[in-house]
């Protein structure tokens, strides 16, 4: 099959969107989307030095939103966590999950409506920049080793549907890498898996999160392809302004920051994955781009929309 038509396909799911569906209030909660190794670390490190973070830091957030994360995804008792409870080894009481997380998140989601002297638009993490790293992981696709490996990943519909209940705004952001670089850094930088496996792994949480990203299109706050040129739309999602001293500084520390060549010939691709796998390895491309493909496209009508 041809790549462009099959990302073409892909694409002609997205649905238009309208302006209302797309306008965040003050707490804006935002699920990093990526599989392992896409750049998850970076992420964190990066709001950690955010405005957003600061002003977490500032109305005592941060306490409460490790604990929010918890609820998401529990590697210690895997029954109590949103995500983590589809592995648990008995059946869990998903309307107590949902509910213990909807009370966390209307709680992290009033301190900040209710800041003095006025509510601020203020990015709450929901992975990938909190502090229970231990407990929760970064939340990747997928999430965590073991025996189970293969089903412990994310799933939107149930963190949306959370977040429906609890009457927050809650969205994502598409983060996608060189799938080369990926396997680079799980196989031979961390020895997570093989790199066949790794590169089937991934493939398929590829799959999951295209098929989860078309079903909630109204949710994307933006695609994010980790690289050494800083993305001004995920700087103003962390609270940089939009000022030329705002960028500024919001690509000084992404500089600051960034850490990975993302830029590869030939051999040094053939470095990573050897030619026998080459064959699998253009799947988890094609997959990849499918993913960039749709995501930009479902931002485009969000633009359309705004400009209406």
């Amino acid at each position: 099959n041809d790549p462009k038509a099959v990302v073409k396909k892909s694409s002609e799911n997205v649905q238009p969107l309208t302006s209302d569906e797309i306008t965040p209030p003050a707490t804006d909660f935002i699920f990093l989307v990526a599989i392992e190794g896409s750049g998850h670390h970076m992420n964190q490190a990066l709001f950690e030095k955010s405005p957003a973070n600061e002003r977490l830091v500032k109305l005592k957030v941060r306490p409460h939103v490790n604990d929010m994360l918890t609820s998401l995804y529990n590697n210690q008792d895997k029954s109590q966590g949103l995500f983590s409870a589809a592995t648990a080894r008995d059946d869990p009481d998903g309307v107590n999950v949902v509910e213990i997380l909807a009370e966390k998140l209307r709680i992290v989601d009033a301190k900040i409506r209710t800041a003095h002297p006025y509510p601020q638009r203020t990015m709450v993490p929901l992975n990938a920049g909190g502090i229970a790293l231990g407990t929760t992981g970064m939340m990747s696709y997928p999430n965590f080793h073991g025996r189970d490996r293969a089903m412990q990943y994310p799933d939107l519909n149930t963190l949306y549907y959370a977040c429906d209940v609890a009457g927050v705004s809650c969205r994502h952001v598409v983060l996608t890498r060189n799938p080369y670089a990926v396997i680079r850094s799980t196989t031979m930088n961390r020895e997570f898996s093989s790199k066949h496996m790794a590169i089937q792994m991934y493939t398929t949480m590829l799959d999951v999160i295209l098929a989860q990203s078309l079903m909630h299109p109204d949710r994307l706050a933006g695609c994010w392809e980790y690289s050494a040129v800083a993305d001004e739309e995920l700087g103003l999602l962390m609270g940089w302004d939009d000022s030329n001293e705002g960028m500024d500084s919001f690509r000084h520390t992404y500089a600051s920051l960034f850490q990975g060549d993302e830029d590869m010939d030939s051999s040094e691709k053939l470095e990573i994955v050897p030619q026998e796998l080459e064959v699998y390895m253009l799947s988890m491309e094609l997959a990849t781009n499918r993913v960039q493909s749709t995501c930009r496209d479902i931002l485009q009508s969000q633009r359309e929309a705004l400009s209406a």
